[in-house]
């Protein structure tokens, strides 16, 4: 039951971004608003999500659900983290939440050492800053501790 309620988690995550792009304006098929790409990019997030519930459901555990110990695995801190996020955002800002996730994320998924997991984290943070800030002249948000 468990895991079916964590599979469901970014179900409800793309329909809760969705949610909130609606309040940017979704115009017209003429003439799009600001919502418009994100409410799509939850649509399809959403889509997505349920295809990999639906391909994900196995057959019955042989055992019972009582008898099994409490494992947390990868996923399950995958999605603490990401859950995390927002909070942490907006506190700390954009940029050091991507580093900290993106470096965490990177051991969880098989970087076998912190260094290349960091350099990774380091360079993703960069190009975001870069294509955001710089590129895009999108300011960042700062976070609450930095104002």
């Amino acid at each position: 039951m468990f895991r079916r309620i964590l599979a469901l988690t970014p179900v409800l995550l793309w329909a809760a971004y969705g949610f909130q792009a609606r309040t940017y304006g979704i115009g017209s098929v003429n003439m799009p608003g600001p919502g418009a790409f994100p409410f799509g990019l939850a649509l399809v997030g959403m889509a997505l999500s349920l295809v990999v519930v639906v391909a994900g459901r196995g057959p019955a555990a042989t055992t019972s659900p009582a008898r099994q110990p409490l494992k947390i695995d990868r996923e399950t801190i995958l999605v603490a983290l990401m859950l995390g996020c927002l909070p942490a955002t907006s506190l700390f800002g954009v940029l050091p939440v991507i580093f900290v996730f993106t470096a965490a994320a990177a051991r969880l998924m098989g970087i076998r050492t912190w260094w290349a997991a960091l350099v990774v984290a380091a360079g993703l943070t960069l190009v975001v800053h870069l294509l955001f800030a710089v590129w895009l002249g999108v300011p960042l948000p700062k976070g609450s501790l930095f104002r």
